[in-house]
């Protein structure tokens, strides 16, 4: 069985869902929740680094950049900044810097928790992965970041057949 886009639809919904829903679990966890902004978000390991002893110190929004959150696996902008947030306090919790491992140990945190919430052969564990590792390694071959990242994950679960 192919992969719809009614089957991608609802899949990107419940993902989108389950990101909100763990981003506030997550600020409840930590102590503060994110900011989405335009300028001023921390760009490297470091400035992450920083930001999250402050927001924890403080008790502030970590910032998170607002742009380029429209052609993402998500359905909506805040799902995206929710997922930014995600990302980046685990970059700083666990210390994963920005090298290939570090963001490879960020992905699989990711993928571990969807695979949790929906299983692992799940179509939102197989969006969670192409996002995130697929990204990983398109940067590691490329040095480039993925503008589309919906049409990303879409031309690779296209290869895929659901039994």
């Amino acid at each position: 069985m192919q992969i719809t886009e009614n089957m991608l639809s609802g899949a990107r919904k419940a993902l989108s869902r389950w990101t909100l829903d763990r981003a506030h679990r997550l600020a409840k966890d930590v102590g503060f929740s994110y900011e989405p902004v335009s300028e001023g978000y921390p760009e490297t390991y470091e400035a992450v680094a920083e930001e999250f002893r402050q927001c924890n110190a403080a008790r502030r929004g970590f910032r998170v950049w607002a742009g380029a959150s429209d052609k993402t696996i998500y359905t909506s902008a805040e799902a995206n900044w929710a997922f930014r947030y995600i990302h980046d306090v685990y970059h700083a919790a666990f210390r994963h810097d920005f090298t290939t491992a570090g963001e490879f140990a960020t992905a699989v945190r990711h993928v571990d928790e969807v695979s949790k919430a929906f299983g692992a052969d799940s179509l939102e564990a197989r969006l969670i992965w192409i996002d995130t590792v697929g990204q990983v390694q398109h940067f590691a071959e490329t040095g480039g970041f993925i503008d589309d990242q919906l049409q990303y994950a879409r031309d690779r679960l296209a290869s895929l057949v659901l039994l």
